[in-house]
């Protein structure tokens, strides 16, 4: 597989992932047992949960080492950078296009 398209599927796996877990309405519930919870620590994974950029780095983190460990990845270092930011242009195009509403 070329490296422009491990690229663009990185990206994409990890804007869906976080579009699943910040948006969509199949893990509402999950979100909302967090948003319920009092405490530093719950609130802070309730601001991760309700965040699609925020938790996009997480998932894009997550989903680069995975792939850096299993196939390897030339420069990993800018698969870091350029995945999340890839992932946070997607998030920002779809909050601007009010997918949702």
């Amino acid at each position: 597989m070329s490296d422009g398209l491990l690229l663009v599927m990185c990206v994409l796996g990890s804007y869906r992932l976080a579009r699943l877990v910040t948006v969509d309405t199949l893990l509402s519930p999950l979100r909302n047992w967090f948003l319920r919870r009092s405490g530093t620590v719950m609130e802070t994974f309730a601001d991760l949960l309700t965040c699609p950029w925020c938790f996009g780095v997480h998932v894009s983190a997550v989903l680069v080492a995975a792939v850096w460990a299993s196939i390897g990845l030339p420069l990993p270092a800018l698969w870091f950078a350029a995945v999340p930011g890839g992932q946070a242009l997607l998030a920002s195009i779809d909050a601007r296009l009010n997918v949702d509403e």
